[in-house]
């Protein structure tokens, strides 16, 4: 150091040489570049946005968290009884149920203990509902050699 620099250095506290020194390394770095500047004049290199929120909502069965569009929903209406939604857009409280599940109602393997548990006194009513709807959806779906495709 320039003689000049020591002597002002003797005359300043400790804590504004440390202060002193800060700034002349801050100064001394490069300032990073603004990443949306540089995309701008670089559109081969657009960010990435994110993606869509889907909403998910969980089994009563199972407690598996699925996007809402593989659920099936039951509400339950004022009186207190539970009903299909097949469009999901009914009032009132709503149970979801996911396709595994709706697949073992159909079979007669469902955890019945997990229905009751949830739907209370109306399990098998909620059941039942259940399976006549999968019966039209069966039913109502194009068959090839016995296949479901739909």
């Amino acid at each position: 150091m320039p003689p000049s620099k020591l002597q002002h250095l003797d005359s300043m506290t400790p804590q504004a040489v440390r202060a002193s020194a800060l700034r002349s390394r801050r100064s001394s770095q490069k300032k990073p570049k603004n990443p949306r500047k540089s995309l701008r004049r670089q559109p081969h290199k657009m960010m990435s946005y994110p993606k869509k929120h889907v909403p998910t909502r969980r089994c009563v069965v199972c407690y598996r968290a699925l996007p809402q569009g593989e659920l099936l929903r039951f509400f339950r209406t004022n009186e207190g009884v539970w009903q299909l939604d097949p469009h999901r857009r009914a009032g009132g409280r709503g149970a979801w149920i996911c396709q595994d599940c709706k697949g073992s109602v159909m079979q007669g393997t469902v955890n019945r203990k997990a229905l009751k548990r949830f739907f209370k006194s109306q399990a098998p009513r909620v059941e039942t509902l259940l399976k006549s709807h999968l019966a039209e959806v069966q039913d109502a779906s194009p068959q090839i050699g016995g296949v479901n495709v739909g």
